[in-house]
């Protein structure tokens, strides 16, 4: 199916509700593994259509359980040189992202093991 017959289908003016449906589906278990497929699956224009839609949510999604598949899914998929911009930049923080993820949990962690103990 096409972008032209994905549109026609959910009628004029529901591309917010597409995005919406989207944004819902990549937060659940089951919606994951969904997307996952669809972007393994998926060419062209729906292609498109389905990362125009997932690139605002990738700084939420790659701290998520189950969307960070999501994320995983579009990066072994497309190259860096291949992905729009904005989902191009977003994944390109990933990194730095998950660096600081892992500083604050090192320093939660020696905070911990450094508190006084209550006799």
């Amino acid at each position: 199916m096409n972008s032209s017959t994905s549109s026609r289908m959910r009628g004029p003016g529901a591309g917010a509700s597409y995005a919406n449906a989207v944004e819902a589906v990549c937060f659940d278990q089951a919606g994951s593994r969904f997307m996952q497929r669809k972007i393994t699956e998926t060419h062209g224009d729906e292609l498109d259509e389905i990362l125009t839609c997932v690139s605002p949510l990738v700084p939420a999604l790659s701290r998520h359980a189950y969307g960070n598949y999501i994320v995983q899914k579009v990066r072994a998929r497309h190259l860096p040189g291949t992905l729009t911009p904005a989902l191009s930049a977003d994944l390109s923080r990933l990194p730095m992202l998950l660096t600081q993820v892992l500083l604050v949990l090192v320093l939660v962690l020696v905070r911990l093991l450094l508190r006084p103990t209550l006799p």
